[in-house]
């Protein structure tokens, strides 16, 4: 394993220090706030994302993504050590303050947003080793996951000890991240364009390429779009399950664990989808899609054992999928609009998901959690068949390897 692979193993790992994941509302709330301004925390971080995403991928394809990723730690870890300082003021709290620390997060994930994959994916290609993207992104991502499980189980009881001790190790993470991509070889490879560089290009000339791109390969739209569905889908679930354990008997301790196990799990769907890289793209959603349905039926049951499988299932099916999807999409992409068209793959799951949750929490109030879980999944599988049947002739077209 060379220089670069392990740095770029050691900036995920670290960059998954999240050990807020589990307690970031009981974190609010320890600080006074309401229910009402936690919310619009969340919907400041949201909003900030969605509108952020495809601006930072062009960024990434214009300069360098190594610096790209380096500002993106750096500001994570700034926001994290504001959050953690926080509870040691004095005087009156802020929620303006609190509304920076939580945009500042959102725009510095933004930054790191597609631009890792697209730069280990153009120095993969100049060392003539990208038939290897899978695997690496797989074995970042199990390290991630181990990482992420790690902080989501042991953030509660960190949490007992100092609340805002969680933050102070968050910052320490996203130091060391930043610090160590720096290290990383970055390559940026040249464009197809005869004269223009990626850096010489205007922000217009940007978007235009990276549209024209998406317009004459329909696979990349399709790609994005079955991604889209499935990830916020998982992302609805993943925030409103907690209240439908909470009221099949599930007591608060068994809700954090089954998380952190669930997160753990997701280690075997990202080391299988290395063996999934040569299945049609087709045949390969028909079955996610089959299956993503079979997890809706489970997770709309009153009994815990099917609630929670189904919800291992669906997030299994999630961490299979993104080095799938990204390998391909990346085989599929050129250089000079990679961060830019990956960015716009994550601004997609942000507009669905704004119109997704407050859709699933209304259908909650005026029905039950399982019936809202089984309807609303039943139309996120018509959309992936509907999708899978209009264009089955374009994913069977071969992707170059």
């Amino acid at each position: 394993m060379n220089k670069s692979i392990k740095i770029f193993y050691t900036y995920n790992l670290f960059m998954n220090m999240r050990f807020s994941r589990g307690v970031l509302m009981l974190y609010s709330l320890q600080l006074g706030l309401s229910l009402v301004e936690f919310g619009v925390l969340q919907s400041t971080y949201s909003f900030i994302r969605m509108i952020g995403e495809v601006p930072s991928g062009m960024i990434a394809d214009k300069f360098s993504r190594k610096n790209v990723l380096f500002f993106g730690a750096f500001f994570n870890a700034l926001s994290a050590l504001g959050l953690f300082l926080i509870p040691f003021y004095t005087g009156n709290l802020s929620f303006g303050l609190l509304v920076i620390l939580f945009g500042l997060d959102a725009f510095a994930s933004t930054l790191s947003s597609g631009t890792d994959q697209a730069m280990l994916f153009d120095y993969l290609h100049k060392t003539d080793k990208k038939d290897k993207f899978v695997t690496i992104l797989s074995n970042a991502q199990i390290l991630s996951l181990c990482m992420l499980s790690f902080a989501t189980a042991t953030g509660g009881k960190i949490f007992e000890l100092g609340f805002s001790a969680v933050f102070l190790l968050q910052f320490v993470g996203y130091l060391v991240a930043a610090i160590t991509i720096l290290f990383f070889d970055e390559y940026q490879a040249p464009t197809l364009s005869d004269e223009t560089t990626p850096e010489n290009k205007g922000i217009v000339e940007q978007i235009k390429t990276a549209y024209f791109q998406l317009k004459k390969d329909n696979r990349l739209l399709v790609f994005i779009l079955f991604t889209t569905l499935l990830e916020a889908y998982t992302n609805g679930i993943v925030i409103f399950i907690q209240g439908a354990f909470s009221t099949i008997g599930l007591t608060d301790h068994s809700i954090t664990m089954i998380l952190g196990l669930v997160t753990l799990f997701g280690i075997v769907g990202a080391f299988l989808s290395r063996y999934f890289t040569n299945i049609k793209a087709s045949k390969f959603f028909l079955a996610l899609a089959i299956v993503f349905f079979g997890t809706c039926l489970l997770i709309s049951q009153t009994q815990p054992i099917l609630m929670i499988s189904g919800f291992l299932i669906l997030n299994l099916l999630l961490d299979s999928l993104f080095p799938y999807t990204s390998n391909h999409m990346n085989h599929m992409i050129t250089s000079e609009t990679r961060a830019t068209i990956l960015s716009f793959s994550s601004l997609l799951c942000g507009l669905v998901s704004l119109a997704f949750y407050p859709i699933l929490g209304w259908s909650i109030e005026k029905f039950d959690y399982a019936q809202s879980f089984l309807i609303i999944g039943t139309v996120f599988f018509l959309a992936m068949i509907g999708l899978l049947s209009v264009s089955k002739s374009k994913l069977n077209r071969s992707i170059s390897k």
